[in-house]
């Protein structure tokens, strides 16, 4: 899941690259915003179902680690340029 995450973070730096030419800013930051939805389902869903969720900590799991990834990665440009998947998948403790 860790190569996966710094997939999703590589491909949203290539965006803010991209973002910067002016001509395909606007392709770039569409492309951005399906990143950060593909983020949220496949790590988000990871996260949520990893480790044995017990009922009452699904919210707090929910809200810290992905909801935090998911409220950087909706920034436009602080987005693209933070690997907040990736350390939202170093968050998760292993067991």
């Amino acid at each position: 899941m860790l190569i996966l995450a710094a997939i999703i973070d590589v491909l949203g730096l290539a965006c803010f690259f991209i973002s910067l030419t002016g001509f395909l800013a606007p392709v770039a930051q569409v492309f951005s915003m399906i990143l950060d939805f593909v983020g949220l389902i496949l790590i988000g869903g990871w996260i949520l179902f990893s480790g044995g969720a017990i009922p009452g900590k699904i919210a707090s799991r929910l809200l810290t680690r992905v909801g935090l990834a998911f409220l950087v990665e909706s920034i436009p440009f602080l987005g693209d340029i933070s690997p907040s998947w990736t350390l939202a998948v170093l968050s998760v403790p292993e067991g």
